[in-house]
């Protein structure tokens, strides 16, 4: 299992363990001088190495054959981000989308090429729906875990992410595998930064 540094600038940061990303890094102090404010950008680190990079855009940034594609992907909802990524997914445009109904919010997040290319497709499931061995795995890093993601894009395998908090509040975030066996965990932890 790998540990990775990640870090969600402004304002919050994260331990990752993960693929190290694709050799051409993009201009990440230019990316981050023209993010909106309001929107945290995420960093993770292996080492002093930045590795993935989401950084939040402003509306109608997403190219047209990207939006296409990811409203195939996801369909309807309410974006509740996008922004420009660039790591061990490849780089295109991210975009997360909430669903609402009587029952739960649903999640779905969603990273396309600029040509419309899936790259990565997850979801938010229930914790009723969440196998026991991937619940397990991850309450071994916290007290409460408080999502699962599911992340199954066609000729990956299948990976959970679950957002886990200890007993001092302290956030982990633990990649497991279908069969419950832990990847990568990271450490989410609040940062500034200044480009």
């Amino acid at each position: 299992m790998r540990r990775h540094r990640s870090l969600l600038f402004p304002t919050t940061c994260a331990l990752f363990a993960a693929c190290v990303g694709p050799a051409n890094a993009p201009a990440l102090s230019a990316w981050l001088q023209e993010a909106p404010e309001a929107e945290s950008a995420r960093l993770w680190l292996v080492d002093d190495r930045v590795v993935r990079a989401v950084v939040a855009l402003g509306p109608g940034a997403v190219p047209q054959l990207a939006r296409e594609r990811i409203e195939q992907a996801a369909p309807g909802g309410t974006v509740s981000f996008h922004g420009r990524e660039w790591g061990p997914f490849g780089s295109g445009f991210r975009v997360d989308k909430r669903y609402d109904d009587d029952q739960q919010a649903l999640q779905r997040t969603v990273l396309v090429s600029a040509d419309g290319h899936l790259l990565d497709f997850g979801q938010a499931v229930p914790l009723t729906q969440v196998p026991r061995a991937v619940l397990d795995a991850a309450l071994a890093f916290g007290r409460d875990v408080l999502v699962c993601w599911l992340f199954a894009e066609p000729g990956r395998e299948p990976r959970w992410e679950c957002t886990v908090q200890d007993r001092i509040g302290r956030t982990q975030v633990v990649t497991i595998d279908v069969d419950g066996n832990v990847r990568t965990t990271s450490r989410e932890v609040g940062a500034r930064v200044r480009v």
